[in-house]
This record gives C-alpha cells, structure tokens and sequence, in this order.
C-alpha cells in the first residue's frame, strides 16, 4: 500500500495581483512585473532545497497581454477590450481566415487568433524565468485564448482551434510541468467570447518538489467532481487561481443574507478541503484593480484542512489578505507531505 511520506514544511504564496494597463504595454514591462512579484515573495525564505516554494498568481493575469501589448495607452481602456478584441481581427484578417480554416471553425474563438502567440509567448517565457529565478514552482494563474505551444520546427505556434481559460505550472528549473483548462466557465460571460470548456477527465496533479499540486481554475473549485477527482488522484495542494467579478461586500445573489466574501469562504476551500483523503492545503489567489473594463475584487488565502483561522479568520484560513482591493502577497510555512512512498512494505 502506498504511505505518505513523512509532512515537511512547504512555502505556500497566493500573489493578489493588481491589474494595470501599464503592465501589459511591453514585454519587459510584463516580465519585470511578473519577476518582481515573485521575487518578493520568496524574499526572507529558507532556502528552496530546505523549504520547497509554491507561487500561485491568479486567474486572467495573462489574458490582457493579448489587448494591449506593443500598444500605446487608449482611453477607451477603462471602458472595456472589446475593441481591442476587434482591432485584432482589423489589423491580421488573414489570420482568423487561416485559422478558420486550418481548425474547420467559425465563431468567436477565432477573434483570439490574431495575438495569440505572441502573448502566449511572452506570458509562457516571463512565468518560466521567474519561477526559475524564486526556485519556486509557480502557478501561472490563466491566459485566454487558443493553445501557444513551442516545437522546433515550427516555433510558436498555435496549437490548437479553440479558446480556453488555461492556466499553466512551471517548476523551480523554469520548465513546464502541465496546463489546466477551466472545466465549468462562468456562466455567460467566459461562453459569450468563444471560451470553449476543458474536461473535468483531463485535470490531474502535478508532481512537484512542493508535492502533488491540483489546479481548479476559479469556479472549478467549486464543484465537488473536480475537488473529488483531484483528491483522488493523490493531490495534497490545490490551486484556485482566481478573479471574481463582483465587489467582496455585495449581498451574494443567492442568498442576500450572506456578502460575496463570507460566501467565498463559507462555500470555497475552507469547506471543500474537509474530509478529503489526500489534499491538506489549499491556495486561492486572487486578482483585483480596474483595468480594461475589468474590475476583480477578493481576498486571497491560504487554506490548511481543520487548521484554526488566524487572527479571527475562519477555521481553515491561515493566512489571508488584509483588503479585497490592494496587491498583497499572502504567505505561510505548512507541513505537508511531499507525495507517495509506493515501495513494497
């Protein structure tokens, strides 16, 4: 029978990040902020051979790289992306044709074309060199738009036709080590841009030197058949990489008893990690800020199964953001087992 293995301790960091548009004008701009984040949160940390490192951004972080890279600043950027989205398809019409054609589609999947693969490139490249500068394994919170890959032959590239909310892991050498795709996309909004889901059959942990990790992107993990599933197959850490669209103090719809923030945690990971079999810890960072017609808000957390909330937070919650509106990095120190010993006994 496998026995897990003896807990260690384990750096767990949710990057609450704020969105702005001056981030995402050029590649350097982009990469300097993504290493930057992660440089400080590993900051004051034992070294990753003693203490295996865990970053987690949250979800979309990638998604304006694709509205507004290379781009001077618009003042229509407060209003929305549509209009990039648009611009896109104005500025490289042979793309979405080619793409229509090579992947026998048609619909709004084919608008994310046209500047997919540059900022699937310098998305994918600025997480690579950052989790390999913190030595940390890094989840790269999520991109939109259709799969960017790299092969020799053919360099970037997109591979293939649909758009999806990916979220890709990187380990603490600068490689990849697997993507999610969203399985349950929010209700209207993600389908309404061509959004295509991922299959709940297709996610599964990751082995990483901060023992196997689950990504759920955003409403993923709130369904009981991805949390069940990664559970199951031996995850300890789950990921929800995060941005939620509505004010952390609103009346929840519902149940207008309830503000949107008590809902997170009365119904999110410090619920979903009770009585699981593998998974012990939980990490939920969370994007805020006003950019792009973009107005996430929420509180990001570390969450350990049973453990008692801190400074008044509830049970679960160890370590919390002070206000669901400012960048914070959350941190703490938990003993986790690093996965499965599955020798004879």
């Amino acid at each position: 029978m496998p026995r897990a293995s003896e807990p260690r301790p384990v750096a767990l960091i949710a990057v609450q990040a704020r969105l702005h548009p001056d981030r995402y004008r050029s590649e350097a701009a982009y990469r300097s902020w993504i290493a930057d984040a992660c440089a400080e949160a590993v900051a004051g940390l034992p070294p990753a051979d003693e203490v295996p490192r865990l970053i987690a951004f949250p979800e979309l972080i990638g998604a304006p790289l694709a509205w507004a890279l290379d781009r001077d600043a618009d003042p229509r950027d407060a209003a929305g992306a549509a209009h990039r989205v648009l611009a896109n398809v104005r500025e490289a019409p042979g793309v979405v044709a080619r793409a229509a054609l090579r992947f026998r589609r048609l619909g709004p999947a084919l608008l994310h074309h046209p500047r997919a693969v540059r900022a699937g490139r310098v998305h994918q490249r600025a997480f690579a060199d950052a989790a390999r500068d913190a030595r940390a394994t890094v989840v790269a919170g999520s991109i939109l738009g259709p799969p960017v890959g790299y092969e020799p032959s053919r360099g970037w590239h997109v591979t293939h036709g649909a758009a999806r909310n990916r979220a890709h892991v990187f380990g603490p050498e600068g490689g990849l080590l697997g993507v999610s795709d969203k399985a349950f996309l929010t209700p209207g909004a993600e389908s309404r841009i061509g959004l295509t889901p991922g299959r709940v059959e297709d996610l599964r942990p990751l082995a990483t030197p901060a023992g196997p990790v689950g990504v759920a992107v955003c409403l993923d993990a709130f369904f009981e058949e991805v949390v069940g599933r990664l559970d199951g197959q031996g995850a300890t850490v789950l990921v929800q990489p995060s941005a939620n669209p509505a004010s952390w103090t609103r009346p929840w719809p519902p149940d207008p008893t309830m503000r949107e923030g008590e809902a997170w945690w009365r119904h999110g990971l410090p619920r979903l990690l009770r009585e699981r079999t593998h998974l012990r810890a939980g990490v939920n960072p969370m994007a805020v800020g006003d950019a792009f017609g973009l107005s996430p808000r929420g509180r990001s957390t570390v969450v350990v199964a049973g453990a008692p909330g801190a400074d008044g937070l509830p049970e679960g919650i160890v370590a919390a953001a002070p206000d669901a509106h400012d960048a914070a990095i959350v941190r703490t120190l938990v003993r986790l087992p690093l996965g499965y010993d599955f020798r004879p006994t």
